[in-house]
């Protein structure tokens, strides 16, 4: 059909491959093909609570992009140096584009199960992530989680909504940041009674990047973690890691 349609008034005595060029056809042959890029990234992490004690965690994670660089899926796996708590969550994302073919959209969903000192706790994630003009980032959350321990199961909705600014150099990215996120209820399963929450949180910080190559980051970041009705001392997050392309 397709030697009908470019030759519509000769017949080929040969196949069209047969009838091109060798050069052709070996230009065709080495044309590299677009490859799905896997990442890896590798951090650890210190906190200072709020009663003073220094905890470190390890996280690993991998991610895989779609041929185009619209869609991707990711595993990420924590792990905390008690080895009582660790975290491991799925997760996919996809890019919307304007009539210009610049991003302006980002949905994501993630499904997680954690465990604490023998209490586990499943946790599904959507956002919305939107991206403004001049850099800035703006979304928000909704996270469905449950408690399980035993005698004591809970169910709660988690809404967060965050902004961040990138400064981007030539080998140093500045992120700084700002979320902002409520509980709303708690639902008790065992007394079948709804808690009303009425305190938030707030995290507060930066991170920053830096490309010592084309395949090859390091990144630090800090964090302060406060709520506005426990009177607690805010919890405070420090980041070293690196993220490298195959």
């Amino acid at each position: 059909m397709l030697m009908d349609a470019a030759f519509p008034n000769k017949k080929l005595s040969k196949p069209l491959c047969a009838s091109l060029p060798l050069c052709c056809i070996l230009v065709s042959k080495t044309i590299p093909k677009p490859k799905k890029t896997l990442k890896v990234s590798a951090n650890i992490a210190s906190g200072l609570t709020p009663d003073g004690k220094v905890t470190n965690m390890m996280t690993v994670g991998v991610s895989k992009s779609s041929l185009t660089g619209s869609e991707s899926y990711g595993a990420t796996f924590m792990l905390w140096d008690n080895l009582q708590q660790f975290n491991l969550s799925l997760n996919y994302s996809k890019i919307f584009l304007d009539q210009d073919y610049k991003p302006i959209m980002i949905l994501s969903s993630s499904v997680s199960a954690a465990s604490m000192f023998g209490i586990f706790s499943p946790n599904v994630t959507n956002s919305i992530v939107l991206l403004g003009p001049k850099g800035i980032v703006g979304g928000y959350a909704l996270t469905f989680a449950g408690t399980f321990a035993e005698g004591n199961t809970s169910l709660a909705q988690i809404a967060t909504a965050f902004v961040t600014k990138p400064f981007v150099t030539k080998r140093v990215t500045i992120s700084p940041m700002f979320a902002w996120s409520n509980l709303g209820s708690l639902y008790m399963v065992e007394s079948k009674t709804v808690m009303g929450v009425e305190t938030y949180n707030y995290i507060i910080g930066s991170n920053f990047d830096f490309n010592l190559s084309r395949r090859f980051k390091v990144n630090l970041g800090v964090l302060g973690i406060g709520d506005t009705g426990f009177n607690q001392n805010p919890s405070y997050n420090f980041t070293i890691g690196s993220r490298f392309s195959l």
